[in-house]
């Protein structure tokens, strides 16, 4: 039973080196604008904002996983303004027409005109439709809950992010030409 538990476990890590080595990698950046609305948050109603995310995509033929740097800011009439700085990541299934998955993690603050402001760990979690235009754009539309834990004395801050996004997609690969002298 030892052995065959090894011999598994280097059978699938064989598997995913010859995945990988066959795996098309490139790096989407991805602009979100957002219509936003507070979520049992206290003192805050609708608004919008933006985020930008970008990183490495791993292409396995119909199954895409993206890794994931995200910067966003949001705005909230008659409430706080929100900051987000994440990490995370999506799966997305499909080629033309994608649904996707993703989450995140990271730090955010909520800066308040009305009461103090708060700072702490941020998640979202969410799902995303794209649409491959061309090779290297995509448009999507996207729906997210965000949210923002409390830190004992400043009650937590969540709100759902609907919005479109647009990407551009960067080529992951280096190109390497050579080139024949002439003499």
């Amino acid at each position: 039973m030892y052995i065959s538990r090894h011999l598994a476990f280097v059978g699938a890590l064989a598997l995913v080196g010859l995945m990988t080595s066959t795996a098309r990698a490139t790096v989407p950046v991805s602009l979100d604008v957002d219509y936003v609305t507070p979520v049992d948050s206290g003192p805050a109603s609708d608004g919008f904002g933006a985020q930008l995310h970008f990183g490495p995509r791993v292409e396995l033929g119909i199954l895409q996983w993206t890794g994931e740097v995200g910067l966003g800011l949001h705005g909230f009439s008659e409430g706080p303004t929100v900051f987000r700085g994440v990490i995370g990541s999506r799966l997305g299934f499909g080629a033309l027409v994608r649904p996707t998955i993703y989450g995140h993690l990271g730090v955010g603050h909520a800066n308040w005109s009305v009461q103090d402001d708060l700072t702490h760990l941020t998640l979202d979690v969410g799902g995303a439709l794209d649409l491959q235009l061309a090779p290297a754009f995509e448009l999507g539309a996207h729906l997210g809950y965000n949210f923002i834990f409390g830190n004992g004395t400043i009650d937590p801050f969540g709100f759902l992010a609907i919005g479109g996004h647009f990407t551009v997609i960067l080529d992951g690969h280096a190109h390497t030409h050579d080139h024949d002298d002439d003499d």
